[in-house]
């Protein structure tokens, strides 16, 4: 009987590590990273707004808030790619400088011409910033990566135009994803990026686990109860 008894807490042990690890594995297959795909020129532009800027300050801002916000996060960022050649955006800056002294509008270089272009270099060297050929909309590919992906955007556009360009059949569904996944946002202070309080991340679904870990699991399980039936029986 005693022997019995220590066996029975031996395997006691065991079952309820067995059933620790199978937790521990539960909740690291359940918990996803949670996508952001930042429309780049639009934070930067309303964090330069007062000085008619693409200020990437405003992008630093917005990625280390959402990586203190949330546990598990990753990003997707997408700018032309004359926003991140050296030689186009000089061009565009001489451009500017000439628009400047004629007295013409310089607010259309100003988006083209960020302020660090060796932080925005830096991100695409560390795969969280894409560039998009120069002649194509960008924000489509935000808006299908986002969807692909099950993907939130950070932006203050409400993408009219990519809506107004879907097919008439589709536009329905757009709207609808694009009305529940723009975080919008604001800058406060000048160095504090707010995203909008109302906003709620969609509910993702669990991913349903897979035959080889039912088995698995329903194995633990069973450890567990004859490891009972064993206790209670000495």
């Amino acid at each position: 009987s005693e022997s019995d008894s220590a066996s029975g807490d031996d395997d006691d042990d065991d079952s309820h590590d067995s059933d620790a690890d199978s937790e521990a594995e539960s909740d690291s297959e359940d918990s996803e990273e949670t996508l952001f795909v930042v429309d780049a020129a639009n934070v930067a532009m309303r964090y330069g707004s007062s000085q008619r800027a693409f200020r990437t300050q405003g992008i630093r801002l917005c990625l280390e808030y959402l990586e203190r916000k949330y546990r598990r996060c990753k990003f997707a960022i997408f700018l032309p790619d004359y926003v991140l050649s050296p030689k186009i955006v000089a061009s565009n800056q001489r451009r500017r400088d000439r628009a400047r002294l004629t007295g013409d509008d310089v607010d259309d270089f100003s988006k083209k011409i960020p302020d660090d272009l060796p932080y925005l270099l830096d991100l695409q060297r560390r795969g969280i910033l894409h560039a998009t050929p120069s002649q194509d909309y960008d924000d489509s590919y935000q808006i299908d990566y986002a969807r692909r992906h099950d993907g939130t955007i950070v932006s203050n556009d409400r993408f009219r135009d990519a809506i107004t360009k879907a097919p008439p059949d589709k536009r329905d569904d757009l709207a609808s994803f694009l009305d529940s996944r723009i975080l919008s946002f604001a800058f406060v202070g000048g160095d504090e990026f707010v995203p909008n309080p109302d906003f709620r991340l969609p509910v993702r679904l669990k991913k349903t686990p897979t035959s080889k870990k039912k088995k698995k699991r329903a194995q633990q399980r069973g450890t567990l109860t004859t490891t009972r039936r064993r206790r209670a029986a000495a």
